[in-house]
């Protein structure tokens, strides 16, 4: 029901990026489970939330107060999560599972899917004033 393409996400150090992902089915997202992590060793929580309702703690230190779902987004059936602030140790492969719409009497979620993309952070020139807001940045399908 979503896109399984990899999605890659091109960054400056400080940049804010919307990691971002659409449901071609319309499903009720109001109960949904979502857990994202960096392929990393160990593994590093980028964001979960269980029944809609966020879990801070099982979020890694390095992620911390930076990551917003937008719940508006997730009532319409698209996942948007702002990650503010990138730095260079936020480069690397990273995936999602999602389950949504739970339906009591199947037993089953409507709607499952993973949802993999890459980010890579470029630090930035010395030269430039860091301080100039830059543009929240689009993803690029590969």
């Amino acid at each position: 029901a979503f896109d399984v393409k990899r999605t890659f996400y091109q960054a400056e150090e400080d940049d804010n990026i919307t990691i971002r992902w659409d449901s071609h089915t319309k499903t009720n997202m109001s109960s949904t489970n979502l857990v994202c992590f960096l392929q990393s060793e160990p593994l590093k929580c980028l964001y979960e939330l269980v029944n809609s309702v966020e879990v801070p703690e099982s979020q890694h230190q390095q992620f911390a107060g930076r990551v917003q779902c937008d719940k508006d987004a997730l009532r319409e059936g698209r996942i948007r999560l702002h990650l503010s602030r990138v730095t260079t140790d936020d480069s690397g492969h990273y995936w999602c599972d999602l389950a949504a719409n739970y339906d009591k009497i199947m037993r089953r979620w409507v709607l499952e899917t993973t949802e993999r993309f890459v980010l890579n952070v470029a630090q930035t020139n010395d030269g430039e004033n860091s301080d100039t807001p830059k543009p929240e940045l689009a993803p690029t399908k590969g």
